[in-house]
């Protein structure tokens, strides 16, 4: 490894790494000449052997450009994303189909990203915006992630072409399913979308609903046409209090179906006497268990939009103020629009109410412990996002900052006095508050000593400290190791977002990020290596560190994961991270000989979700050895992000590949509930083919 030395100038100076041959995306960004980010992001403006071809004029010599795109290998661009990500840079700027239907059919995000934003490949008018084209060439090749993009992409861009846009979404539809080309119906006609959304089995998720309702507000009448409080009197009958999941879908519904701002007070009395039955179905423990916290946040939303409609009196404020605190929810946001003083009068109130606890009598703010301060804090920042959004709606003296800026320096001083560790330094109150006000604080912060520097300012010393982090290099590495390493709460999960960021962020800045990947690789036993390894490596390296390192110890593969449970689980938990997904075939190899799988189906899934389709097909003939949970969880993971026509392939080809009637009894059961879920008839058939097949009676399948 590479000394650094600290000169009398401050600054640092590497012995090692100037002309180092990249062999992985890490070892590229450090080949780049620069130490910092902005002057290794001069390579694409400044690359000199492509710097006459990007100039060229629309006449250019194609196929001379794309000899020099295949044929010159410089120092630069000897990896072979770094290749991909410039291939896809010229390909926007000089308009070369092939090469942005590369950057698409890729696994890493980056380069799927740059081809997203070639916005000429995408446009109505372009003479390869065809449905036919998309299925054959892009579609049934890309990754599900890449499919979802590119349907968005198209709904963007097709709304001044409807017939073009209902096109894409008839024959996506047939190719696929329905529910991949949904998002198109953002650029169809109105009428054809309310027919499409009859026709359409399985209830859409509420983003894609709130999207097509605040794009055309009548579908909100058009889609339910029966008598509101009927609606409500029926389920506030019918309802199990108890049964979680029921009464989160049936919330979810409801604001999506539903302008709840026109409700009349029966309507409201019934919604507030489920309210009431909820909370004493679930009492205190409404928040505390992470399976009901969505139908906690969603009771929220009903009391802020009865307290706002109906102008309740403001002792009602404090009430709801002390309801959210008390159970843990930090969602404050203004729940309804396009209402300037409700809105300000919401706020204003909220605010109020905040004051009221942190610097009043009502609670004691120095001796709340520091996970409550961080919710109460986290909330407050929410907060601020509803005062900036409407602060550039309506202008900066709409609302009254006074209160907001009073409990911001009270809270600051706080956590400086306390070291403590706050979200209340993010950009939305940086934008409410003079720059005084917050750099004051940064400078009283920044002025500690090293051990006592919190994890959210690790990116501010990376901007303003760099000799110091060079120096102390390994300092905070074990800061950034010990996070990682640490079991989820609200506050560790909150730190280990900061140093997600850091680590990130380092990539860019010269020969640091390769001490911390070799520190990595001689400690991979160490809790947090492999967890800051997942940060700064793409896919292969990740893999080949792993694999080297597991299998150059004396004990066998299968034999470690009994004695290093934590480590196998950190890998299997970090794979989703890597910017540039493993290999679909080392993920099997590794779970088949794994102890413990239990983040297996989500690993499974975030592969799926990243890799092309076709080069998942190729990897399907490795399960047919692996063991049956891996087949399993392989099986599960695809069911939820592969499109029907693959899940139906890939489901024949697991079925076949055993005769096990344990497995396929396990099969048969996935297809049911997925059927249950989507109420696809073509799940439906392939189920009726399979149950024949099983040595089970007929009527236990059912079940």
């Amino acid at each position: 490894m590479s000394q650094l030395n600290a000169h009398s100038d401050g600054k640092i100076r590497a012995e090692k790494y100037q002309r180092r041959e990249p062999q992985t995306e890490l070892h590229w960004i450090q080949s780049l000449q620069g130490k910092y980010p902005r002057e290794k992001g001069k390579f694409y403006q400044i690359f000199a052997p492509y710097a006459s071809i990007i100039s060229v004029g629309s006449e250019r010599p194609q196929n001379l450009i794309r000899m020099n795109l295949n044929n010159r290998q410089p120092y630069h661009l000897s990896t072979e994303l770094a290749r991909a990500r410039l291939r896809v840079h010229i390909g926007k700027q000089l308009r070369i189909d092939e090469l942005i239907i590369e950057g698409l059919l890729w696994p890493v995000k980056c380069i799927v990203k740059l081809a997203l934003s070639a916005d000429w490949f995408f446009k109505a008018d372009y003479y390869l915006t065809e449905p036919d084209f998309y299925i054959a060439h892009i579609l049934t090749r890309a990754s599900a992630r890449t499919f979802r993009a590119v349907m968005f992409k198209l709904a963007k861009t097709l709304r001044f072409n409807r017939a073009k846009a209902e096109s894409f979404y008839e024959k996506v539809s047939r190719a696929f399913d329905e529910k991949r080309a949904l998002p198109l119906l953002l650029a169809c006609k109105h009428g054809f979308t309310l027919e499409a959304l009859k026709n359409y089995k399985t209830p859409l998720t509420r983003d894609l609903m709130k999207k097509l309702c605040r794009q055309r507000p009548i579908l909100v009448m058009d889609y339910s046409e029966l008598d509101t409080f009927e609606i409500l009197s029926y389920y506030e009958r019918v309802m199990d209090y108890g049964d979680i999941q029921q009464a989160t879908d049936w919330l979810q519904t409801l604001f999506t179906r539903f302008d709840l701002t026109t409700l009349d007070e029966n309507s409201w009395t019934v919604l507030m006497t489920m309210i009431h039955k909820f909370r004493e179905e679930h009492h205190r423990d409404l928040c505390r268990d992470p399976e009901k916290k969505t139908l906690a946040n969603l009771l929220v939303e009903l009391l802020k939009i009865f307290l706002v409609v109906k102008e309740r009196e403001d002792k009602l404020y404090g009430c709801l103020f002390a309801h959210l605190y008390l159970i843990e929810i930090d969602n404050w946001c203004w729940p309804l629009k396009n209402n300037q003083t409700k809105e300000r009068d919401y706020l204003e109130k909220l605010f109020s109410c905040f004051s009221q606890y942190v610097l009043g009598d009502m609670i004691s703010w120095s001796r709340l412990p520091g996970s409550t301060r961080i919710k109460l804090m986290r909330a407050f920042r929410n907060a601020a996002k509803s005062v900036n959004k409407h602060r550039s709606k309506y202008g900066p003296d709409s609302i009254d900052l006074g209160p907001f800026v009073e409990l911001y320096d009270h809270v600051m001083r706080s956590m400086i006095d306390d070291d403590l560790e706050r979200e209340i330094n993010s950009k939305e109150l940086r934008k409410l508050l003079p720059p005084e006000t917050f750099m004051d604080y940064e400078l009283k912060s920044a002025e500690r000593p090293l051990e006592r520097i919190p994890v959210c300012r690790l990116g501010l010393l990376l901007k303003h400290k760099r000799p110091s982090i060079w120096l102390n290099w390994t300092k905070y590495f074990e800061v950034c190791r010990n996070v990682l390493s640490s079991r989820s709460d609200c506050e560790i999960a909150w730190k280990k977002s900061r140093v997600a960021q850091f680590l990130k962020s380092i990539k860019w800045y010269y020969d640091l990020p390769i001490r911390y990947v070799e520190k990595c690789s001689d400690e991979l036993l160490v809790p947090g290596s492999v967890e800051v390894l997942s940060y700064l490596v793409d896919g292969p390296t990740f893999q080949e560190i792993v694999t080297r390192h597991l299998f150059e110890n004396e004990k066998p593969f299968g034999r470690l994961s009994q004695v290093h449970p934590q480590i196998f689980m950190a890998i299997a938990e970090s794979m989703p991270r890597v910017e540039s997904p493993v290999t679909l075939s080392f993920a099997i190899e590794f779970f088949s000989l794994c102890e413990k799988r239990s983040n297996m189906p989500n690993a499974f899934a975030s592969l799926l979700y990243r890799w092309p389709m076709d080069q998942v097909k190729d990897n399907l003939p490795r399960l047919a050895d692996s063991p049956k949970p891996v087949r399993m969880a392989f099986v599960e993971a695809a069911l939820k992000v592969m499109p029907e026509r693959c899940v139906i392939a890939l489901f024949e080809s697991a079925w076949m590949d055993t005769n096990d009637d344990d497995l396929r009894w396990k099969y048969g059961k996935l297809l049911i509930q997925y059927f249950k879920e989507t109420r696809n008839m073509s799940f439906w058939k392939l189920l009726e083919t399979c149950v024949r097949y099983l040595n089970v009676p007929r009527n236990e399948v059912y079940i």
